[in-house]
């Protein structure tokens, strides 16, 4: 149930508490942008330049510490409690933001914030290595992805209640809350397994490159073979495209009427919340069989959406479309892991390489919102979504036409570097 896990006992109470984690830590990522504009907006009546240059300074920093994290991150062993101070970090700034909300403590506190949150990803991905190895990784991630969307989903309705019954300040305080719970779930997680071979890392190391500066290990890992580059600039494409398709919706419906948008907007956010749990479970199921076939599902399921938001303008049809976003985003968000960990299974570079990953994705990301947000001012919603489309589609026809499979590479990889270290140990 809860994977194969290295070594002999089995603690499942360190699984449980990795449950928890996912559940609690996940409407935390990204600084939880949408809340706190709404905080700012609906209770100290920020404008929206000053929340947007609040929301892209706390992203541009998340974006420049995701290689310096994953760097720590696979440096110090005690993932757990770098994950727990990264927590205590972020509840501080958001208790700093809510009991001196003047701009100054806010831009210091969302820095923090940004930098903090760069520790998510790298450190999940590691605690989950660590507890059940290459081996269980397919059904782990699936399991972390379902626990990641129930904890989206409950946050959603908890914070609808508090903007029903409460005010702006409740939100922030439940994000404290939550931030604690997680971090106390990174505490009680004991077990830290070795994660790679450090004798065949070490034995790479001149093939890997080790005389790079630190700060470049990351990304010359994921620029380093032809199979990462390709998938990196497919991913780089499928983000770009995804990035600013449910931004763009938000603001189509909203000029179609704010009672529309009031009850609309909230569905299709659960919607998609919803649809990603069983997608992460199934995807989780068919990762053993490869990892390809699931990236061009993802792909052609997103090529979909962006046809329909290209000539579909009614509301309801709109947010029906977010479940071809719960079907491309959960299957995509998993299978990203997977890959990277196939292009690291040889080395020990898995966790600087999957941040320099989130590092590119995350500026694909700002990127997107800003230039589909001019296109669409300049020539409309439809031909904003066109290109948006187009771009996926490109990204799709790259998986199909350049990518081999992850999976039997990896292994292939992985094979002849025990050879390698055996004809080495057999001549000395």
């Amino acid at each position: 149930m809860f994977g194969k896990a290295i070594g002999p006992k089995n603690n499942k109470l360190d699984f449980i508490l990795l449950d928890l984690l996912n559940l609690f830590i996940a409407p935390l990522g990204g600084g939880a942008g949408a809340y706190v504009a709404y905080y700012f907006a609906s209770s100290h009546h920020w404008n929206a330049g000053q929340i947007g240059m609040l929301l892209s300074i706390m992203a541009m920093c998340l974006a420049g510490a995701q290689i310096p994290a994953g760097l720590i991150i696979d440096h110090f062993p005690k993932r757990n409690q770098i994950t727990a101070l990264a927590l205590g970090v972020i509840a501080i700034s958001w208790l700093s933001m809510l009991i001196f909300p003047l701009q100054p403590v806010v831009l210091v506190s969302q820095v923090l914030i940004g930098l903090s949150c760069a520790f998510f990803a790298p450190a999940l991905a590691s605690i989950t290595l660590g507890l059940v190895g290459y081996e269980g990784l397919e059904h782990r991630l699936g399991r972390n992805g379902i626990f990641s969307h129930i904890g989206n989903m409950v946050t959603a309705v908890l914070v609808g209640l508090c903007t029903a019954y409460l005010s702006g300040q409740a939100i922030i305080g439940l994000l404290i809350f939550f931030s604690l719970l997680a971090a106390l779930s990174a505490l009680g997680i004991r077990r830290q397994a070795p994660i790679i071979n450090n004798a065949s890392a070490k034995s790479l190391a001149q093939d890997c490159g080790e005389r790079f500066h630190p700060l470049l290990k990351g990304l010359q890992g994921l620029f380093s073979t032809r199979g990462s580059r390709i998938f990196a600039i497919a991913a780089l494409m499928y983000t770009f495209a995804n990035a600013s398709m449910l931004p763009l919706m938000v603001q189509l419906i909203s000029k179609q009427g704010a009672s529309a948008a009031a009850v609309q907007l909230p569905s299709s956010l659960l919607l998609t919340e919803l649809v990603m749990i069983p997608v992460c479970f199934l995807a989780s199921k068919y990762a053993r069989l490869g990892r390809r076939p699931l990236l061009i599902l993802s792909y052609l399921f997103l090529v979909l959406r962006g046809l329909g938001f290209t000539f579909i303008k009614t509301p309801a049809m709109m947010v029906a479309m977010q479940i071809l976003d719960g079907m491309s985003a959960g299957i995509f968000g998993l299978v990203v892991t997977l890959v990277i960990a196939d292009f690291c299974r040889h080395n020990n570079r898995f966790n600087s390489t999957l941040a320099a990953l989130y590092m590119v994705l995350t500026l694909a990301n700002g990127l997107s919102e800003f230039s589909s947000g001019m296109l669409a001012n300049n020539f409309g919603f439809s031909t904003a979504f066109a290109i948006l489309t187009v771009i996926a589609t490109v990204g799709l026809v790259i998986i199909v036409a350049l990518l081999p499979e992850t999976r039997q590479a990896s292994e292939s990889i992985l094979a002849e570097s025990k050879n390698g270290l055996s004809v080495a140990a057999t001549e000395t």
